[in-house]
C-alpha cells in the first residue's frame, strides 16, 4: 500500500513538471514572438474631420395667410411644383361676432363723421369764397373731412374682407386665397381642410400653412465638434455618405462656418454649411441625413506604413527591421513621419519603398 502511494505521488509530480515546463516555454515563446513582416508601400493618406447634418434647401419659404379664418380648399399637395402666383390654399374668413360688431361700429362712426364734417366743409367753403375766413381755416376742415372719408373707406373694406375674404385697403389687395410667392416644390403641408388659420400681422407671426423651396439649390447643414472646428476652412472639399443612397458619394464645398458655439447635452459644436455639387442635386431630397468628411489635407502616392508599427520615443519615431539572423531581435531604425489618418502614416525619410518592417512585440499583461 505504501509503495502504491509512492508511485501515485511520483506520477503527479512528473505530470505537473511537464505541464509547468510546457506552459512556461509557450509563454516565453509567445512573449518574444513578432508578427508577420510588412512592406513599405505607396498609398493615399487623407486627414479629415467628421461633420453630421442634413441636406436642406438653401432657401425655404414659410407660407402664411393675410386673413384669419378656416381652411376651405387646398389646391396643391406635398411634392407638387408650383409657380409664383399659383393658388395654394383658400381661407374662409370666420370672424367672431365681436370682431364683426367692432368693425361695423367703426363704419357707422365714420359715416357720421363724414356727414358732419362734410356739412362743415361746405359751409366753410362758402365763407371762404366770400373771403370771410382764412384759407388755412378752410384747409383744416377739408383735411378733417378727407380723414373721415378714408376711415369710412377702410372700414367698408374691412367689412368686405371679413365677409368675403377679399378687399383692397390703402392700395394693398388682400384676399383669402394664399398664393405662391416663388417657384418651387411644396415640401410640407401643415394644415388640412377645416383647420383654423391665424393671419400674419405686425404683432403676431401667424400660422405657417405650407413650406416651399427651390430644390435646384441644396446645401449641407451640419455641426463640427469644437476640437476640430479650428482645422476647417471655407473652400475645403467635403465627401458625404447618405443612408438612403448607400452607393453614392456626394461632393460639396464648405461655404460657411458658424461664429458662435452651440452647447447641447454636454457637447459643444459649431454649425457649418456646404454647397453641394449641382450635378448631384437631382438624386437628393430635403431632410436626408448625412455624415460628411471634410478633407483637411490629402496626399497621394506617398510611402505609407501602418501607424501601429511606429514606436514613439520623445520627439523621435522608430520602426523595427527584421534581423538577418532569425534568432536575434529586430533592429531599430529611426524614421521621419508626416501626415497621418490614425490608421496609416506617411514616411518622409529613413526607409524606402519595399522595405520590410515588423510589428513591435505585444507587451505582456501582468496579472
Amino acid at each position: 500500500m505504501k509503495r502504491k502511494l509512492t508511485y501515485w505521488t511520483l506520477g503527479i509530480v512528473v505530470v505537473g513538471g511537464i505541464t509547468f515546463f510546457a506552459v512556461n516555454s509557450f509563454s516565453k515563446k509567445d512573449e518574444g514572438k513578432v508578427s508577420t513582416a510588412l512592406r513599405v508601400k505607396r498609398g493615399t493618406i487623407t486627414d479629415k474631420v467628421l461633420a453630421v447634418g442634413t441636406i436642406e434647401p438653401e432657401k425655404e419659404i414659410q407660407v402664411k395667410s393675410q386673413v384669419s379664418g378656416v381652411v376651405a380648399k387646398i389646391f396643391h399637395d406635398e411634392g407638387d411644383f408650383v409657380r409664383k402666383g399659383d393658388p395654394l390654399i383658400e381661407v374662409k374668413p370666420a370672424p367672431t361676432p365681436r370682431e364683426l360688431a367692432d368693425v361695423l361700429q367703426e363704419v357707422e362712426t365714420a359715416k357720421n363723421d363724414v356727414d358732419i364734417l362734410g356739412k362743415d366743409k361746405n359751409r366753410l367753403e362758402g365763407l371762404k369764397n366770400k373771403n370771410m375766413i382764412s384759407t388755412q381755416e378752410y384747409e383744416k376742415a377739408l383735411q378733417a373731412y378727407n380723414a373721415a372719408e378714408l376711415r369710412l373707406k377702410t372700414g367698408n373694406a374691412r367689412v368686405e374682407l371679413l365677409k368675403s375674404g377679399r378687399a383692397s385697403i390703402n392700395n394693398t389687395k388682400y384676399e383669402s386665397i394664399i398664393r405662391a410667392e416663388a417657384d418651387g416644390y411644396i415640401l410640407q403641408k401643415m394644415v388640412n381642410v377645416g383647420d383654423p388659420v391665424i393671419a400674419q400681422s405686425s404683432y403676431q407671426a401667424g400660422v405657417t400653412v405650407m413650406s416651399i423651396a427651390d430644390m435646384k439649390k441644396l446645401i449641407f447643414k451640419g455641426t463640427v465638434d469644437e476640437i476640430n472646428v479650428g482645422r476647417v476652412k471655407v473652400g475645403m472639399t467635403i465627401t458625404m455618405k447618405i443612408g438612403a443612397l448607400p452607393n453614392v458619394e456626394i461632393r460639396a464645398v464648405v461655404s460657411e462656418i458658424g461664429l458662435k458655439a452651440i452647447k447641447k447635452d454636454n457637447t459643444t459644436t459649431f454649425d457649418i454649411k456646404a454647397d453641394i455639387d449641382k450635378e448631384q442635386m437631382a438624386q437628393l431630397r430635403a431632410g436626408y441625413s448625412a455624415n460628411a468628411d471634410i478633407i483637411v489635407q490629402k496626399k497621394e502616392n506617398v510611402l505609407t506604413i501602418p501607424e501601429r508599427v511606429v514606436v514613439m520615443r520623445g520627439d523621435s519615431s522608430f520602426v523595427l527591421l527584421p534581423n538577418p539572423n532569425p534568432k536575434e531581435k529586430p533592429t531599430e531604425k529611426r524614421v521621419k513621419t508626416g501626415l497621418s489618418d490614425a490608421i496609416s502614416i506617411e514616411v518622409l525619410d529613413g526607409i524606402t519603398e519595399g522595405s520590410e518592417i515588423v510589428e513591435p512585440p505585444m507587451k505582456k499583461i501582468e496579472g
